[in-house]
């Protein structure tokens, strides 16, 4: 028994499926008679069991692959060893049948039913007496008749997964993919995803990530080296293709930094992606480019120099009241007063001297420490008093794990447990945790880690200075807490 071959653009299961009309046959029982091997394999858009298919429609098994599977569309942009292992397997005859379940869904993801044009119906049952489905439309991405340049309509059926059921284009009745004609970006798809379908098994276009962010750079959309504003790239591509594309395409509302759109961008040697998303990027490319370049925070550098001579005042004047305070500040905390961090930090001290020169000062001064010596701590019974960590273990208010461990009559090592649950307070200093000794002067101790459990996601000092607090209250001694950290 033997079959007429498949119509050009046509799936196997579609040509399958005419067979059985024409013998009168179910499908199960057509490939029981005429190709025992290929049974239960045979899915809609699928390619396995080419071999006895090929016998079946006396055609060969190269010929069905490119011709009548979306095979040469999914692969087209595929790394050469993955693209030649996948060939070479679904051509073997004598290997077991490849699982191409995985690459469909991942590209067919978003196409969940089968599309027609009734136009192409009509013009078949006209010249064949019969329809067909038709692969092109099928794609992603794909809503248009290149052939009519009319919007396709759905069919009931799926795409992926079994062939589920005999009907033909002809056969079904359902209403437009879209409301009104899409932009003219969805035509242009269309066309390219046909071509693309069309160019049959020859090896992949070699085009990684890099090509196309040195293809933006240069039609305009990026500067040498600047990295993407995913947000300004969103809104371009909306403005260019409008809403109802940046949905076909998966480009949601909830738009993330690392969204696929972005990460094309990149400079990356990675070429794994889908075929429809390779297009969208080329057809966005060619239009207009509009400067999507992410801007870091920090000031412009034209009015640069007005900006540099305030910025240096506030500086100069902030590091004087700290110095007549006696506080200690890290040059970070100093800058964060002045507003000026983000300034400084995007500047240089020939872009902006008298702010680097003011910062410079500061560091040379008293007031100046380093950050981990900016951790200040209020030293218990004081008023007003601060030191660091390296102060306090000098002065005994902050005792090793050993001594901690004998005053709470446990093992040292029943430390870590206590200490990661909140059950007291620790402090690491040179590669050692440390433990403050007010915990053991009589406080009581569930007051102390109840206190600190509700503030353990708080810095240090807080915590310390929360703690200390707790103490003062239980002594009847609130009003010698500090309550501010310098």
């Amino acid at each position: 028994m033997n079959l007429a071959p498949p119509y050009p653009d046509e799936p196997i299961s579609s040509a399958l499926v005419r067979g059985c009309r024409h013998y009168g046959l179910t499908l199960g029982r057509l490939l029981k008679v005429a190709a025992p091997s290929a049974s239960g394999q045979v899915s809609f858009i699928g390619a396995a069991a080419l071999s006895p298919l090929a016998d079946l429609f006396e055609v060969t098994p190269r010929r069905l692959l490119s011709e009548h599977t979306v095979v040469p569309y999914l692969t087209a942009y595929s790394p050469r060893p993955v693209w030649s292992k996948l060939i070479s397997s679904v051509l073997s005859p004598c290997a077991a049948p490849i699982s191409l379940g995985s690459v469909f869904k991942n590209s067919f993801d978003s196409t969940m039913q089968r599309r027609y044009c009734d136009q192409c119906v009509a013009d078949d049952l006209r010249t064949l007496g019969e329809s067909y489905w038709r692969l092109s439309h099928q794609l992603p991405g794909c809503f248009v008749c290149v052939r009519h340049d009319c919007i396709l309509r759905l069919a009931p059926h799926r795409i992926v997964g079994r062939i589920g059921a005999y009907s033909l284009p002809q056969d079904v009745t359902g209403p437009p993919c879209l409301a009104t004609m899409p932009p003219s970006i969805w035509h242009i798809l269309a066309l390219r995803s046909s071509e693309t379908l069309r160019r049959g098994l020859h090896p992949p276009l070699l085009r990684s990530n890099l090509h196309y962010r040195n293809l933006a750079e240069a039609r305009g959309w990026l500067k040498r080296g600047q990295h993407v504003d995913t947000l300004a790239l969103r809104a371009a591509i909306e403005n260019e293709f409008g809403q109802a594309t940046l949905t076909a395409f998966g480009i949601e509302p909830s738009y993330t930094q690392n969204h696929w759109t972005a990460l094309f961008l990149r400079k990356s040697q990675s070429n794994m992606t889908t075929t429809s998303r390779v297009l969208f990027i080329e057809e966005l490319l060619a239009t207009k480019p509009v400067d999507v370049g992410h801007r870091p925070s920090g000031p412009s550098p034209k009015p640069r120099l007005g900006r540099d001579a305030e910025l240096a005042k506030a500086v100069s004047a902030t590091r004087i009241s700290g110095v007549g305070a006696n506080e200690r500040l890290t040059l970070r905390q100093l800058l964060e007063r002045c507003d000026a961090f983000q300034a400084y930090r995007h500047s240089t001290a020939t872009t902006m001297p008298m702010l680097h020169a003011a910062a410079a000062k500061f560091q040379q001064g008293a007031a100046r420490c380093r950050p981990l010596a900016g951790e200040l701590f209020s030293v218990p019974d004081s008023s007003g008093a601060w030191a660091s960590r390296s102060d306090l273990v000098a002065a005994g208010h902050l005792i090793h794990g050993r001594e901690a461990a004998a005053r709470m009559g446990i093992h040292w090592y029943q430390m870590k447990p206590l200490r990661q649950s909140g059950g007291i307070l620790s402090i690491p200093f040179q590669r050692r945790d440390w433990y403050p000794a007010f915990w053991f002067d009589g406080t009581d101790k569930h007051l102390l880690a109840q206190r600190l459990r509700a503030v353990r996601r708080r810095p240090l000092t807080q915590q310390w200075a929360e703690l200390l607090k707790v103490r003062a209250l239980a002594a009847g001694k609130s009003s010698s807490a500090p309550t501010d950290h310098p």
